[in-house]
């Protein structure tokens, strides 16, 4: 309970979707991180789930991520650099 009141209102019931299954992880880094903080979580553990869920979402849209390897790396070690240092 204490988790959950770590949340503003309107992102509670966001929230016990997602741990229940309902809903998808977010894929705003913002919201995820505020997940993580609220479970002391490591930024570079946070970052790493945001990363899969992010090629879950390419993946699904139909992008083929082993064959534009070179570009998803290159994307997603520009996001690192960035989000670890903000």
């Amino acid at each position: 309970m204490n988790f959950l009141k770590s949340f503003p209102r309107k992102k509670r019931i966001d929230i016990v979707d997602m741990l229940r299954g309902a809903l998808p992880l977010p894929n705003d880094y913002k919201e995820l991180k505020m997940i993580g903080k609220s479970l002391n979580m490591p930024d570079e553990e946070v970052y790493m789930i945001w990363e899969n869920r992010m090629k879950q979402v390419l993946e699904s849209a139909g992008m083929n991520v082993y064959s534009n390897s070179g570009l998803i790396n290159s994307m997603f070690d520009c996001a690192k650099k960035y989000l670890m240092k903000a």
